[in-house]
């Protein structure tokens, strides 16, 4: 009986010690002012934002960190007359992995002015941080919507996590950007413990990655490893092999291998892309199911936001360098010891075509222009990365732009959009008409 006695005690005295070291650390994040240059701040609507570069820090006015939050240039409170305002709603893609005169949001409002006999001139708003999901983007634009009062909203939807990242939600603690969600059942779980949360951070990730050199022999992956998840607010971190994210400028990564020869996947590249192979089954089970629906609930709020605000959007959709480059697909195929039968590389594009074409929203699929522009042109995506290289933000940054004008989105007026089936070599973009 005394055995017994003691035997009950120790989970017994384990859960109090628990209990009280979860209370004390929730206290301690609480209470406990963040340190003034941390890098994150918690936001109502959005969830979280940057925090602002101080002034006495900035080297490049035109490559900040902003009052909003944002990366991208200060701009003016108050509205220049006669100029057209545009939100660039996104994750990393939209944050960059390129200088920001490259960014293809930039080369989208450059194109346009540079035509601006056919349209206002247009300020673009770049508002996306890595990491960012459909909730977050439609957070930023209840947040500052009302405030920035847009003529055209941009909501560029990257296929590769922006459904599979729906339950990784982003939470600041203390200035620090933590993940407090993860698709997997037993980490979700985990992670609503904020001593499992922040001891994740410290002591767990070297873990994940003996056991992630285990899972992935390095016999499939190519010789160059560089770190790639977690390390930025990057769409490729969201998943997280570490609950807490720094965010990182890499202006240059955009410039590094612009030719036509894949490199083998990195042992992280490969990691990467196998939590992001599900959106492409041809059977979708049940929790991709339920992250699909939450995905369209959130585009459906933009499209209720606009409809209200008489804003027009488009929904631009990002495909995934495994969509575009048939020889890295290829070589994730082969890497994670996949068959490509099982997948349906097509069908999230589809899907979210479907859905535009369902409610009467703009859509831009960028994928055939994409697929068209790598076979004639090179590789589109830093290697080993998931970003696009420099090539790439033109690439779709004046696809943008056109598909702007051609619709008369700024001005009211269609001249005539381009289909997936003109082979112009310019714009491959499929255009269902607005409402």
């Amino acid at each position: 009986m005394r055995f017994l006695r003691s035997a009950l005690l120790i989970p017994l005295g384990l859960t109090i010690a628990f209990l009280l070291a979860e209370g004390l650390c929730r206290l301690y994040l609480a209470i406990v002012p963040a340190p003034p240059d941390s890098p994150y701040l918690a936001d109502r609507q959005a969830i979280y934002r940057l925090r602002p570069t101080p002034a006495a820090e900035i080297e490049d006015p035109d490559d900040v960190i902003n009052s909003l939050g944002f990366r991208d240039r200060e701009h003016a409170t108050e509205r220049v007359p006669g100029t057209a305002r545009i939100m660039g709603l996104g994750d990393s893609f939209v944050y960059g992995r390129v200088s920001l005169s490259d960014n293809f949001l930039r080369v989208t409002e450059s194109r346009i002015n540079s035509k601006s006999d056919a349209n206002p001139p247009v300020e673009m708003y770049l508002m996306g941080i890595g990491g960012y999901s459909t909730e977050n983007e439609l957070g930023v634009l209840r947040e500052f919507g009302p405030q920035l009062q847009p003529d055209l909203v941009v909501l560029n939807f990257f296929v590769g996590n922006d459904i599979l990242g729906i339950p990784v939600r982003g939470e600041v603690l203390r200035g620090r950007l933590y993940y407090v969600g993860s698709p997997h059942t037993i980490l979700n779980v985990l992670r609503k413990s904020r001593v499992f949360v922040v001891s994740e951070s410290f002591f767990l990730t070297n873990i994940k990655r003996r056991l992630l050199r285990r899972r992935i022999p390095m016999a499939n992956v190519g010789t160059e490893s560089r770190e790639v998840a977690g390390a930025r607010p990057d769409p490729a971190g969201t998943d997280t092999s570490s609950a807490a994210v720094t965010p990182d400028v890499a202006s240059s990564s955009g410039k590094q291998d612009a030719g036509p020869a894949a490199r083998p996947p990195s042992r992280e590249y490969l990691y990467i892309q196998e939590k992001r192979f599900p959106i492409y089954l041809r059977k979708q089970r049940g929790k991709e199911t339920r992250w699909w629906r939450k995905a369209e609930q959130y585009l459906a709020g933009v499209d209720d936001w606009c409809a209200e605000h008489h804003v027009p959007w488009v929904l631009v959709i990002i495909p995934t360098e495994v969509q575009v480059d048939a020889q890295v697909r290829r070589q994730v195929l082969d890497g994670l010891n996949l068959s490509a039968d099982d997948f349906d590389f097509e069908r999230p594009q589809r899907r979210l075509r479907d859905f535009a074409s369902a409610r009467g929203i703009e859509c831009l699929d960028l994928l055939p222009l994409m697929r068209e522009r790598h076979r004639t042109e090179g590789r589109l995506y830093v290697p080993n990365d998931t970003h696009w290289n420099d090539r790439g933000n033109h690439i779709a940054g004046e696809a943008l732009a056109g598909f702007i004008t051609d619709r008369g989105l700024l001005t009211g007026k269609e001249s005539g959009g381009v289909r997936a089936e003109e082979t112009s070599g310019t714009q491959h973009a499929t255009m269902p008409a607005g409402r």
